[in-house]
């Protein structure tokens, strides 16, 4: 068969891990790739790559954007002023000009309605037109005060705080998924912690996060669990019972081992699979409204609202969906507007721990850009995130990242996405061990177990260097007593020696992921 000329993808990022993201942007950026591409993406990171151009459409308008790239940076690289700089600045620039054009129509506004108002002596065609540019006018400013209007996740319910910031809201001790990864644990999330959670598909991150979920449930702590919208709950498939040996879901969900909460902490959860599950209905009896389902949802809420059908508008006007659209069929959406349902209902009562896998999926690029602020400037619980969406995680996740690469391990990251990529792409260009170098199966094991014990000798470490710090407030209480100074400085070198000894353990342990 012929190679075709155009390549169409849409969102291909799609479910899509990190590695498998890094290989197609080398792929189609390859010299060796010279088709056509035209793709739909939200990925910021894949455009910036990847694309050349952007097609941005907009309240029914088509724009384009254009960036040039170094002849000097490798095909992987961004010019100086990326693409995605560049439209948001153009997008920007079109905003402020709207703005501007607003305002004079409204100046020209006024000045027309004193002329109405006035009357005129002879309203002959000319008269008549002016009353047409009038409505038109009229028309104009108020689509224009709708789309400035619609500002997405604003004031959204805040959870009145009963914990504190040094409060442990979530512990897992021992967790492990058989066929997915091995035992880890203790992990502990503070108030407040941003987590991101990455790695290999089917290494276990929806294991992981479905897991916590279950045992909130169990526990009465996860809100919105007992509605038979997909949405606001684990889906039919996750709520079957986890001791049923014919689960078909059971080696995903049964993970070994034991899920903490803080005792007032409730949870919410959004799963990457609902918007994909909902089955789309035709138009008729058995179908619903958004605006009915939206009344469903507040009506849900831990404080009644008085008028339903206000605090039901008022939730749809805060997730995008104008007058028109809140009539409209909950079938008729697309997957992006389902996606931002989801969101409604799950942000729509306050949490402590709000648990997430793959939110950017189906968003636009406003949407994302919105959920993207609402997380970092808004949200003040804990957040735990699964997502492939890079810049998302570089925004959001300052509290470090849960490795799964899919090796049957989980390792504990402290620096930001980005840091991590960069970890690989220097660990690509370090030759690789052969078979034979791993001839020594306790080697073998040690190198396998090299995170989880690194993580133990920093937790003894810092016990060592308290006690030492314990030990020098002792020393000074003593400067006269020349006997106990002597036994105090004897357990100190002790205490010295040990913290080299452990330093040694873990450059040796560095070592091995070399």
């Amino acid at each position: 068969a012929a190679e075709p000329d155009i390549l169409v993808l849409d969102e291909p990022t799609n479910h899509v891990d990190v590695w498998g993201v890094r290989w197609l942007e080398d792929y189609l950026t390859d010299d060796a790739f010279r088709r056509t591409l035209l793709f739909v993406s939200h990925d910021r990171l894949f455009a910036r790559n990847v694309a050349t151009a952007l097609l941005e459409l907009d309240d029914g308008n088509v724009y384009e954007h254009f960036a040039t790239r170094s002849q000097e940076t490798d095909s992987s690289s961004s010019s100086e002023e990326d693409l995605i700089e560049i439209y948001l600045k153009n997008r920007a620039k079109r905003i402020v000009d709207d703005q501007k054009a607003t305002a004079a129509a409204r100046t020209r506004l006024k000045r027309e309605l004193a002329w109405l108002r006035r009357g005129a002596k002879a309203r002959q065609t000319k008269s008549t037109n002016r009353v047409a540019a009038v409505q038109s006018l009229q028309a104009d400013l108020g689509n224009k005060k709708k789309q400035r209007e619609t500002t997405l996740f604003s004031s959204l319910p805040e959870k009145k705080r009963t914990l504190k910031s040094s409060d442990v809201l979530l512990e897992i001790v021992d967790l492990e998924a058989p066929g997915c990864f091995a035992e880890f644990g203790d992990y502990r999330v503070g108030y407040g912690a941003k987590i991101g959670v990455v790695g290999a598909n089917g290494s276990g991150k929806s294991s992981l996060v479905r897991r916590i979920v279950r045992d909130a449930q169990k526990l009465g702590q996860l809100l919105n669990h007992d509605d038979d919208e997909p949405s606001w709950r684990l889906s039919q498939d996750d709520a079957k019972d986890s001791d049923s040996e014919d689960s078909e879901d059971s080696s995903d969900l049964l993970c070994r081992g034991e899920v903490k909460f803080a005792g007032s902490a409730k949870v919410a959860y959004l799963s990457q699979n609902d918007a994909q599950k909902k089955v789309l209905k035709k138009k008729g009896d058995d179908d619903e409204r958004l605006f009915d389902w939206a009344v469903r949802v507040v009506s849900r809420r831990e404080r009644h609202p008085t008028d339903l059908a206000d605090a039901a508008r008022e939730l749809l006007t805060k997730f995008a969906f104008d007058a028109d659209q809140q009539t409209t069929y909950v079938s008729s959406l697309s997957g992006g507007e389902r996606r931002r349902m989801q969101l409604a209902a799950v942000l729509d009562q306050p949490c402590d721990l709000l648990v997430m896998d793959e939110p950017s999926n189906d968003l636009d690029l406003n949407s994302l850009q919105a959920l993207e602020r609402f997380l970092c400037d808004d949200f003040t619980g804990a957040l735990f995130l699964v997502s492939h969406d890079r810049a998302l995680l570089d925004a959001v996740c300052d509290d470090g990242l849960l490795v799964l690469p899919g090796d049957g391990y989980v390792a504990s990251f402290s620096g930001s996405m980005s840091d991590y990529l960069d970890l690989l792409a220097d660990q690509e260009k370090t030759p690789r061990r052969t078979q034979d170098d791993d001839d020594d199966p306790e080697e073998a094991k040690r190198r396998r177990n090299a995170p989880r014990d690194i993580r133990k000798l920093q937790d003894q470490i810092g016990a060592k260097e308290s006690a030492l710090a314990d030990l020098d407030a002792r020393l000074a209480e003593h400067g006269t007593d020349l006997h106990k100074l002597q036994d105090l400085y004897k357990d100190r070198v002790t205490i010295e020696n040990a913290i080299d000894d452990l330093y040694s353990k873990w450059e040796d342990l560095e070592a091995l992921l070399d």
